[in-house]
C-alpha cells in the first residue's frame, strides 16, 4: 500500500475535526495562533528493545511512547495540544502492525484527548521506532515550570510511588515474578501507562520553583534540579514513597532499594517549593487524590546525598 493510502486509512481518522493538521495532506501542519497563549514543544525517540522489551506488541509500544513524550509537557505545567508521529516500521512485519499502532493511538486519544497534527512513515531493516514531537500550550499569563529555579532550603516533593515501573519492567523481562495477579498487573501497567499529571502540574505551577518528570531515575533527575539551582540535594530514605509491592520485593531481596532509586521509567513529577507553600501542596494532594511525598531539601553544596551519604547513578544512553 502506498504511503498516502496508509496515512488516510490508519492515521487520518485521528486528525478528524482538527483543522491544524490540514487533513495530513500538506508538507507541514499550521498551528493556529491563539491570542495570549504560548506553545511548548518536546521531542522523544522510542526504539523497541532499547526503551522497552522486544516482547511488547506495537500497540503497547505506541501507547507508552506517546504517554512518555507528553509527560514532558506536564513537567512544565502545559496542557497537551497535539503530537507529530514519525514511525520507522520494520520491513518484515505484517500489515497488522498498522492496525495495532492505530489502536494504540486511539487509546491515547481516549486517555488524553490529544490530536495528531502530522508525522512521517518509513520502512527499514530494524525494530519499530517511534519519534514523538509533543506540543503543549499555556496561557501567556500562566507561569511555566522549568528545571531551573530551585532555591536553597526548598522542600523537594514527588508524586506517586517510586519503583513500580521498574518492577513492571523486570516482570516483563521475566527477571522477577509476583504471584499476586492484581499486584503483577498493577506493576506492569505502571510501566506501560506512564502517569498523566497535566492538570495537577498546571496548579502546581502556582507554588513550585522548578519541576522535572522522573524518567532517568529519582537520583539522576532530582540531581539535575539541584545542579541547575547550584545547590546540593539531601534526601531521606524513610521519606521515599514505595508501594506495598515494592516494599515486599525489597524485603524478599528480589529488588534492591538503591536500584529503585536509580531506575528510570516512573514518569512521576519531582519539584521544589518554599516551605511556606507546604499547606497549598498538601491541598493539591486532596484535590487530585494524588500521593505527594516530601523527600528532602535543597542545600548549600553540590551533589545528591541520601541520609548524609553521597549517591549517584541513573539511566543514561551514553
Amino acid at each position: 500500500m502506498k504511503e498516502i493510502n496508509l496515512i488516510k486509512k490508519y492515521f487520518l481518522p485521528f486528525s478528524k475535526n482538527f483543522k491544524d493538521s490540514l487533513n495530513l495532506e500538506d508538507d507541514a501542519a499550521v498551528l493556529s495562533y491563539f491570542k495570549n497563549e504560548k506553545y511548548l514543544v518536546s521531542v522523544d525517540n522510542f526504539i523497541q528493545g532499547i526503551h522497552c522489551p522486544h516482547t511488547l506488541n506495537s500497540k503497547q509500544i505506541t501507547v507508552r511512547a506517546i504517554l512518555c513524550a507528553i509527560s514532558d509537557l506536564a513537567a512544565m505545567g502545559a496542557t497537551p495540544y497535539c503530537i507529530f508521529l514519525s514511525l520507522s516500521i520494520p520491513k518484515m512485519k505484517s500489515k497488522n502492525i498498522f492496525n495495532n499502532i492505530a489502536k494504540g493511538i486511539d487509546e491515547v486519544i481516549h486517555l488524553t484527548g490529544i490530536k495528531i497534527a502530522g508525522g512521517d512513515l518509513v520502512s527499514y531493516d530494524g525494530p519499530l521506532a517511534i519519534s514523538v514531537t509533543a506540543v503543549g500550550k499555556k496561557k501567556s499569563s500562566e507561569k511555566t515550570l522549568f528545571r531551573k529555579g530551585g532555591k536553597v532550603g526548598d522542600f523537594i516533593g514527588i508524586t506517586g510511588f517510586i519503583g513500580d515501573a521498574y518492577i513492571g519492567l523486570k516482570i516483563l523481562q521475566k527477571k522477577i515474578t509476583i504471584s499476586n495477579v492484581k499486584e503483577k498487573k498493577s506493576a506492569i501497567n505502571s510501566f506501560l501507562y506512564p502517569p498523566q499529571l497535566h492538570d495537577f502540574a498546571k496548579k502546581l505551577s502556582d507554588y513550585a520553583h522548578c519541576c522535572i518528570d522522573i524518567s532517568d531515575g529519582l537520583i539522576e533527575d532530582i540531581g539535575k534540579l539541584g545542579a541547575l539551582a547550584n545547590c546540593g540535594v539531601e534526601l531521606f530514605s524513610n521519606h521515599i514513597p514505595l508501594s506495598n509491592k515494592a516494599n515486599l520485593l525489597i524485603k524478599d531481596r528480589k529488588v534492591f532499594f538503591k536500584d529503585i532509586l536509580k531506575a528510570g521509567d516512573d514518569y512521576q513529577l519531582a519539584f521544589t517549593f518554599h516551605k511556606k507553600n507546604l499547606g497549598e501542596i498538601q491541598k493539591l494532594k486532596g484535590t487530585f487524590n494524588l500521593n505527594i511525598s516530601i523527600v528532602g531539601q535543597l542545600t548549600n553544596g553540590k551533589g545528591v546525598y541520601l541520609d548524609k551519604k553521597k549517591i549517584s547513578g541513573g539511566f543514561s544512553h551514553f
